[in-house]
């Protein structure tokens, strides 16, 4: 939580700085907060569009909210 709070006072300095907002997503992730981090992802692309290392974490991101809304207790491979 305090990482996440560094990176918020960074945004608010500079929030046009795609390193402070890749940080935040990297953060958010650690939370296990994917939706909250694919926001800050996608900022970064906003800001750079061909930076694949964003790209990269957003995709996990995504990946995890997937795994997440198809598990499932009552499934057969699940038991």
């Amino acid at each position: 939580m305090k990482a996440l709070n560094l990176v918020n006072k960074g945004i608010r300095l500079d929030g046009n700085n795609a390193n402070v907002w890749y940080n935040k997503g990297m953060a958010l992730i650690n939370l296990q907060k994917y939706h909250e981090a694919i926001r800050a992802f996608d900022k970064v692309l906003k800001i750079h569009p061909h930076d694949n290392r964003a790209r990269e974490q957003m995709d996990l991101a995504q990946k995890k909210i997937m795994e997440l809304c198809s598990f499932s207790p009552s499934s057969p491979e699940n038991r």
